[in-house]
Order: C-alpha cells, then structure tokens, then sequence
C-alpha cells in the first residue's frame, strides 16, 4: 500500500464518476483556449509585458488556490482559471521572447524557450513521486513561479 494521496481518490473520481479526472485536464485546456483568445488580444491592445505581467500572476493566484479546493466543483473551476492565464502567460511569453530576436533566430529562439516546459515535463513524475499528496504538490509547483515573478518586477 503506497502512501500517495489522488486527487482521484480525494473525491472519489472512480468507477462511474472516473471520466471525471479526465474531464479537469480538458477544462484546463478549454481555459487555456479562452485565455488564449481574450488575453492575446487585450495583449495587442494594451501591450504584452503588461498583459504577461498580468497572467502570470493570475496563473500563480489559481494554481495555489487550486491546492486548497474543497469540492471537485470548485476544483475544476480554479482549474479552468488556471488554465485561462496559462494561455495569456504562454502567448505573451512566447512573442516576447521572440520579438527581440532577428527574422532568422525567431524560429530557433521559440524552439530553445519551449525546452524549458519539456525540462519541467520531465522532472515533474520525479517531484511527484517524492512528494505524495496532491495539494502539497501542487503548492510546491507554485512556488518557483512565485520566486520568477518577484524577478520580473
């Protein structure tokens, strides 16, 4: 018996109601889309720094807060916020990071910014399977943004 703790398992997301744990990733990409959307926009509109600033704060205030739901409904909700500034982070990331490089670097530049998401992806199964709650996981994924955002200031 291990001493892991699922969210899975917190709500009792099993036999009929397991789609439901599926069901939170997609809600955070359906935020993400949203995001996307209405966050590249008003990035256009009133500038990308600004616009980015923004979201990664938000990303940092849902993602943390998601750690702390009390019911799977309120879950999916921080869930689908945390995705929503995900989208306005990633967009606004990526042009910036982009327009400051030549015509012929873009492509190289975009690339080498979207190794750092792949490093994460590949620490993160090590991170989790130290850590054995997924609120405690959660927080502590939080934080190195917290300690970003404070550098950006």
């Amino acid at each position: 018996m291990t001493n892991f703790v699922f969210v899975s398992f917190q709500w009792n997301l099993v036999c009929q109601h397991a789609f439901k744990a599926d069901l939170v990733q997609s809600v955070l990409m359906t935020g993400s889309l949203f995001g996307a959307l209405v966050l590249g926009t008003l990035a256009d509109k009133y500038g990308r720094r600004k616009i980015w600033y923004i979201s990664f704060t938000g990303l940092i205030v849902f993602a943390f807060a998601s750690s702390f739901a009390p019911t799977y409904k309120i879950y999916t909700l921080l869930r689908f916020l945390t995705g929503f500034f995900v989208g306005g982070e990633i967009l606004s990331a990526f042009v910036l990071a982009t327009e400051l490089i030549g015509p012929s670097y873009r492509g190289f530049a975009g690339t080498m910014a979207q190794c750092f998401f792949t490093c994460g992806l590949l620490i993160l199964p090590i991170i989790a399977y130290l850590v054995r709650d997924w609120r405690t996981l959660t927080v502590l994924l939080s934080l190195p943004f917290c300690v970003f955002i404070l550098l950006f200031r």
